[in-house]
């Protein structure tokens, strides 16, 4: 079954149909979000989560490590959520679990979703988490 929404990178919608397909968590970076068995994301978030208010560094090479405070705060609080939300009420692990992630109020808040992998149902539901600044 292809789950086909609109949390994912824009490069990989087909523009016909606009079908979206799932990104593989070991394609992305973090001590959290590579556990989980698949991570959906809008376009750039897994980069954005690391800038906040769209700043751009002047080397293109130094957004890396950025603001990886932002992104191990979000990391934690995400693995807060988790456990609080899905394996102490379901007995879940990140992987048997779909997380989508999409950032909005100009990169401030990330908003995650979290889905059980076998039957795409909603454990966690548009939760909204505050980026640092």
């Amino acid at each position: 079954m292809t789950n086909t929404n609109t949390w994912t990178q824009s490069n990989i919608i087909n523009v016909e149909t606009g079908t979206a397909s799932q990104v593989a968590a070991y394609s992305l970076y973090g001590h959290e979000l590579y556990q989980y068995n698949t991570v959906v994301m809008a376009a750039d978030t897994h980069r954005k989560l690391l800038l906040a208010n769209d700043e751009v560094p002047d080397d293109p090479d130094e957004d890396v490590n950025f603001h990886m405070d932002r992104f191990n705060t979000f990391s934690d609080d995400l693995a807060a959520l988790f456990q609080k939300e899905v394996s102490d009420k379901y007995h879940l692990h990140k992987g048997q679990c779909i997380l989508h992630v999409d950032l909005i109020d100009n990169n401030m808040t990330a908003v995650v979703s979290i889905q059980h992998y076998e039957d795409y149902h909603f454990i966690v539901k548009d939760h909204k988490i505050t980026l640092k600044d």
